[in-house]
This record gives structure tokens, C-alpha cells and sequence, in this order.
């Protein structure tokens, strides 16, 4: 079954469906400690958590923002480690991001370093709040929202959750699961398992779960499904 389905699937490209973007920025990685406490939230945990918000993600470097395809389709971009914000990088961010409704997660000091100064008042020009703010805080633009998040550690799986869900991106389960998905199949992963509700991003005209080769249903937007305790299931949805 494993290999029909590699055979089947596997040499297609299919587009990304993520709304979900984490920017990682090269130059800034220099300027981070590796025996800082929250180092590890700027990166791996970061990732981790958000593995189980339960929406698929794509992961950026800073540099590729000029190059992404059909950019505007992500609702939330979470900045890793937004510490150099060069003016060259600021103008990238006026074009590309700062726009089309969508909500923008800076971790800890963006735009502190601008290049060749160390400048903590800058910090506000970039996300509307200032260095010393000691808890997450979010402020309004004109055409996208800033979510400052000082510490961190704070960004959890529930956090990134409910910010996804506030900045309209689809969140297939309520659990704190796992799922990968592109225009063509999605996947799930349950540690827990039980009667799991899957809610697609819009109807589609068949649904199936490719390893147990069940029919899950037709012209259906969402769906209940049960999973074993640990399972990991495939589906196919047709459009």
C-alpha cells in the first residue's frame, strides 16, 4: 500500500496550501547567543510548536521574501529572529509585507540592529512597540496587524493557535495536532487518537483516506474521522 501510494503521488508537484509562514533571517543568526535561555524558541521549539497548531506552515528565509510565490496567500508570518533590519530589508518589508490584512509575529527586538547600530528605540518604528514591552502586545496598522512577543517561550502552541485563528487561517482540528497539507493531500498526526473533527478550507468533491483506502465522503467541507492511539492518516481530496 505504502508503494502504490509513493508511485501514485510522489512525483507530482503540488502547490502549497500553507497561510502560515516562519521567517528565519541569516544575518541576524549571528547576533544570537546559543547559551541564551530562549534561544531555543527563536528556532527549534518555535518550529515545534508550530507543528501542532493543527494548519500546515512553510519555513523562509528573509531573503526569499522578494521570491515567494503568491505571497499575499499567507494570513500570519511569524519572524524568528527579526533582530537586523537593515533599511534595504525595511523597504522589503513595506512592499511584501506589510499588507493585505494579514498579521505579522515578531519574537523578541526586531529591527534592533539596523545594519550598523545597535538602536532599541527602532525597535518601535518597526512593530509599534517599544523594546522594554514585557508582555505580548499587538497593535492595529493601516493594512496588517503587529504582534510583539518579547519572551520568547510565551509564543506557545495555544498562542499561535488562537492568533492563526484570529488572523483567519483555516485550523483543521481543535487539538494540537500535526497536519501537512498541499493542493492535493493532507496529512494528519494524532498521538492521542479518538474521534477527531477535520475541517478542510473549503468543499471538496471527494475525500479519502488513502491508507485504509475508506471513501470519507462527497462535496463535503469538513469531516469526523477515527484515529488510533498513535495514528497517522492520509487523505486525498479531489477538487
Amino acid at each position: 500500500m505504502m508503494k502504490s501510494i509513493w508511485d501514485k503521488y510522489s512525483a507530482s508537484d503540488y502547490d502549497s496550501v500553507s497561510e502560515i509562514a516562519m521567517i528565519v533571517d541569516p544575518d541576524s543568526s549571528y547576533y544570537l547567543n546559543p547559551d541564551w535561555a530562549e534561544y531555543k524558541y527563536c528556532y527549534s521549539a518555535l518550529r515545534n510548536n508550530l507543528n501542532r497548531v493543527a494548519a500546515p506552515f512553510d519555513i523562509f528565509s528573509f531573503n526569499d521574501i522578494p521570491n515567494i510565490p503568491d505571497f499575499s496567500r499567507y494570513k500570519l508570518l511569524v519572524f524568528a529572529n527579526p533582530f537586523v533590519i537593515s533599511p534595504e530589508k525595511e523597504d522589503l518589508l513595506k512592499k511584501f509585507v506589510f499588507k493585505d490584512m494579514r498579521t505579522v509575529v515578531w519574537l523578541f527586538a526586531p529591527g534592533i540592529i539596523d545594519g550598523m547600530r545597535y538602536c532599541p528605540e527602532r525597535v518601535k518604528d518597526i512593530c509599534g512597540m517599544d523594546f522594554t514591552c514585557p508582555d505580548i502586545a499587538s497593535v492595529q496598522k493601516e493594512n496588517w496587524t503587529s504582534i510583539y512577543v518579547p519572551v520568547p517561550s510565551a509564543l506557545t502552541t495555544l498562542v499561535l493557535k488562537k492568533v492563526a485563528a484570529e488572523a483567519g487561517v483555516n485550523i483543521y482540528c481543535d487539538e494540537a495536532l500535526s497536519v501537512y497539507g498541499n493542493s492535493r493531500l493532507l496529512s494528519i498526526h494524532s498521538a492521542e487518537g479518538g474521534n477527531i473533527m477535520v475541517r478542510l478550507p473549503r468543499k471538496y468533491k471527494a475525500v479519502k483516506e488513502l491508507y485504509s483506502n475508506i471513501q470519507i465522503g462527497c462535496d463535503i467541507s469538513s469531516f469526523c474521522f477515527d484515529f488510533c492511539k498513535p495514528d497517522t492518516r492520509l487523505f486525498e481530496l479531489l477538487e
